[in-house]
């Protein structure tokens, strides 16, 4: 069998000094490498505060689902969760707890969410409103990243975020 393969033919071959017609524009954007890290902190509200919010805790006790659909939802998960993972709770809190730097540990939220499901869920759900809050409080901020905050009647101190 004979193969006649015919091998393209080099006009010409590109040198050093040839310029191109085109010139390309690359815009860079600089954004920090790293989110600034928050401290370390406790929840802020215990787990059987539910008098801390009322609506919350009534919601909890009577249309428990209702409120872990909810709270999955505000976490950037599926409403469904909870109907086709097990230990979605657990899963939940750590998720919570690994964005705003919430001391504690996984087992500590397994156990939470074996044996007190409800108080649970409600803690949850009383901290995401208060993340919420301290979001859209801080969503005033400046194009520079600065908030001014007023530490009493004298003076104010400028934070950069």
């Amino acid at each position: 069998m004979d193969y006649d393969i015919q091998q393209p033919t080099v006009v010409q071959q590109p040198t050093a000094t040839q310029q191109t017609t085109s010139m390309n524009t690359i815009h860079i954007q600089t954004t920090p490498a790293f989110a600034p890290v928050k401290p370390p902190r406790n929840w802020s509200s215990g787990i059987c505060s539910c008098c801390d919010d009322c609506g919350i805790c009534l919601c909890g006790t009577f249309c428990h689902c209702c409120l872990q659909s909810q709270n999955a939802a505000d976490l950037g998960e599926s409403c469904c969760l909870f109907c086709c993972v097990p230990g979605a709770g657990t899963a939940l809190r750590v998720k919570l707890r690994m964005q705003e730097n919430i001391t504690g540990s996984i087992c500590n939220d397994c156990l939470l969410e074996t044996f007190c499901a409800q108080c649970s869920t409600c803690q949850l759900a009383r901290e995401l409103k208060i993340v919420r809050q301290y979001r859209t409080m801080s969503s005033g901020m400046t194009d520079q990243g600065a908030v001014t905050v007023s530490i009493n009647s004298y003076d104010q101190q400028t934070m950069q975020y």
